[in-house]
């Protein structure tokens, strides 16, 4: 009988206990009014090969894009981001192409020898993005201007835009994806670690979202700050064919094997992406027309790529000077003195 009251005791300390760090909830969502701007490196290698009548073609490609996002306007239900690109790097094999946009020239860049003045084009086009709190693409306001300046600086061919694929986006779903690279969708609302949850996910060369989970991982340190990391899976197979651009032309892609694996790590104190790295694995068959640069009809394409967007500079916003205290009420006037008597 002595054991019972240690037992009743040890029972109560329990049950007063505050509950473990890996239960604890955490806030899944973007404060991006807590920053002037954010300079973001985003690393895109892609190793492909294209099988055609028996014969496979391997391709590599390697870009390199520095993106400044300067939040605008922020309300209960929306951010405007700006996007500007401020330098581009290309490597790409077989064609042997390198470019660089802050290059005086590009001996090897092909026709993306003018690569810097395309960037230096788009400088004076504003590009923006407005995000929902939770990090989904809204809308793109300024994409027909900023592309045509980009265009501007490319001689007319037939794989313009292709080209111009490389190192700027060319439509809103383009820009959308990009940006989704750097600031992953989320719940917006406190979540568990190790909670999964449903979401519907864009899948390049098919018509329809498919199912995804993220899921909230846990807190780590990264370079001395606290960061909540979220992992977000998807794998499908046999997919509807849908119709895309490639090129100039427009072409059916079956999607036969498709996965994909995000980990972002989130700044609960600056409110943004530390750091996402993205890989994703796919095999699609091609058919219909091909236009320059495409995959030629009746090929399978077998892709890997990995996508590595990181933080590398910020400023904090100005912050808001707290009101200047209500001057004290002006006292009375003395009473003149007395005369005397």
């Amino acid at each position: 009988m002595r054991a019972l009251p240690l037992l009743l005791a040890f029972s109560f300390a329990l049950a007063a206990a505050p509950p473990s760090r890996a239960a604890e909830e955490r806030w899944l969502g973007y404060a991006w009014d807590k920053v002037a701007s954010a300079r973001y490196r985003v690393v895109s290698r892609e190793e492909s090969v294209t099988v055609h009548e028996g014969k496979s073609t391997p391709s590599t490609a390697t870009v390199e894009t520095d993106l400044l996002l300067l939040p605008g306007a922020a309300g209960d239900k929306e951010i405007v981001l700006e996007v500007r690109f401020e330098r581009v790097t290309i490597q790409a094999d077989p064609q042997g192409l390198e470019a660089d946009s802050d290059a005086t020239a590009n001996p090897k860049g092909g026709p993306l020898a003018a690569l810097p003045g395309v960037i230096a084009a788009t400088r004076g086009t504003p590009l923006r993005i407005a995000l929902s709190p939770g990090g989904r693409a809204l809308r793109v306001e300024g994409m027909t201007a900023f592309l045509e300046a980009a265009r501007t600086a490319l001689p007319e061919g037939p794989n313009r835009d292709g080209l111009l694929r490389y190192v700027v986006p060319v439509s809103d779903a383009d820009l959308a994806e990009r940006i989704g690279a750097i600031v992953m969708p989320l719940p917006n609302r406190a979540v568990a670690a190790g909670v999964a949850l449903p979401v519907r996910l864009p899948v390049p060369g098919t018509a329809e979202p498919q199912e995804a989970t993220v899921t909230f991982a846990g807190v780590q340190a990264v370079d001395g700050r606290e960061a909540l990391r979220v992992v977000r899976t998807l794998s499908a197979e046999a997919l509807p064919p849908s119709t895309v651009t490639q090129g100039e032309q427009r072409v059916l892609v079956t999607t036969t094997r498709y996965a994909t694996e995000s980990t972002l790590l989130l700044s609960p104190a600056l409110g943004i992406p530390l750091s996402q790295v993205t890989t994703t694995t796919s095999a699609q068959s091609v058919a219909g027309l091909a236009g320059p640069g495409g995959a030629p009809v009746g090929s399978v394409v077998e892709t890997n790529r990995t996508v590595e967007a990181t933080l590398a500079a910020h400023e904090p916003a100005a912050a808001t000077a707290p009101p200047a205290p209500a001057a004290p009420p002006a006292s009375a006037p003395s009473p003149p003195p007395a005369p005397p008597s």
